[in-house]
């Protein structure tokens, strides 16, 4: 049964990327996978599971494979290094000029706080004994002593979960960015902690048959409780991400902005996609509204749905870009 659960939950990641004969062959014959000479035994059923997320992540970006995960701190007394993609260190030993992780699990932003350059693609603060993000730390850390199922799971759960883009454009998200936290024994505007993971909310506008965005302005270094200032452009360039640009994995759009004035419904909807520079078109599109699910013919084509209290609870109160990750992958078109 677990295959099946698992397998269905990333049934769309299956379909979206085709899976040869001779590949599921070869996955049930040998179900040992090789990292870097390790080699590591699975169960047939594990070894589908692994090969199937591997594919979506590399959907999501092709060079996953070269990343590196800094786990900070180490619980060792010497950096550590695992099959070149795990790296144990302590904050002592971070050097700002030399040190490039393309993942980064920061013990209450201590590291954060000291890089010039060499910024990550996504840093996952937390601290000890909370939290979801402590969960995974705690247990790729164990993997220095040998990696065994779940520690594998869980490299590639971080994977996808830092690798897919997400850009919300709702007006209550977006005022809800201009709040506050506490997070990992810091006080931290939600804005910053949510750009630091590849979520970033804008409110949209038109003028003069125009759109306007309002985004907050994010620049690296951030300092964490600064008030984040508010600009407003007329297009994306610039506002997001560099890595948004061709992996804007997840646009998640408001019904009411869809079908008000602001876009006229499904045709201005399309409008608007179609404006959009082509770096910047969605790969997938998930509605959300407070009044439940859209009648199919307010839907846009292939599109999904998320109730905005479910989605408010994650962005506001779980703080939890695994979870939102999980959720919105795991949505239905209907």
């Amino acid at each position: 049964m677990e295959i099946l659960t698992k397998l269905n939950s990333l049934n769309h990641k299956l379909i979206k990327k085709n899976i040869k004969k001779d590949e599921l062959n070869d996955w049930l014959s040998k179900p040992e996978i090789i990292i870097n000479s390790e080699t590591i035994t699975l169960s047939i059923d594990q070894r589908l599971i692994i090969e199937i997320y591997k594919k979506w992540i590399g959907y999501l970006n092709p060079d996953f494979d070269k990343m590196k995960i800094g786990l900070q701190p180490s619980e060792d007394r010497n950096r550590w290094k695992k099959n070149n993609l795990l790296i144990g260190f302590n904050e002592s030993e971070f050097n700002s000029n030399e040190d490039k992780f393309d993942i980064l699990f920061d013990h209450r932003f201590a590291i954060y706080k000291k890089m010039s350059k060499n910024f990550p693609i996504c840093i996952f603060p937390f601290t000890r004994g909370v939290g979801k993000i402590w969960k995974m730390w705690k247990m790729l850390i164990e993997a220095r002593h040998g990696i065994n199922y779940s520690q594998l799971l869980g490299i590639y759960e971080t994977l996808e979960c830092a690798l897919t883009n997400i850009l919300i454009i709702d007006e209550r998200i977006f005022e809800s960015f201009n709040y506050k936290k506490n997070i990992a024994k810091n006080d931290v505007y939600l804005a910053y902690y949510w750009f630091l993971q590849n979520v970033v909310s804008i409110n949209l506008t038109k003028e003069n048959g125009n759109f306007i965005f309002d985004v907050y302005e994010i620049n690296h270094p951030i300092k964490l409780d600064q008030l984040p200032k508010i600009q407003k452009v007329n297009n994306l360039d610039g506002i997001l991400p560099e890595h948004f640009k061709n992996k804007l994995h997840f646009l998640i759009i408001h019904r009411s902005i869809i079908h008000s004035s602001k876009m006229g419904g499904l045709e201005g909807f399309q409008e608007f996609l179609e404006k959009l520079p082509q770096e910047y078109k969605p790969w997938y599109v998930v509605i959300t509204s407070g009044i439940g699910h859209p009648s199919e013919k307010e839907m846009p084509p292939n599109s999904k749905f998320i109730h905005l209290s479910e989605l408010a609870k994650i962005i506001t109160k779980e703080l939890d870009k695994f979870l939102l990750v999980k959720t919105i992958t795991a949505l239905k078109e209907k």
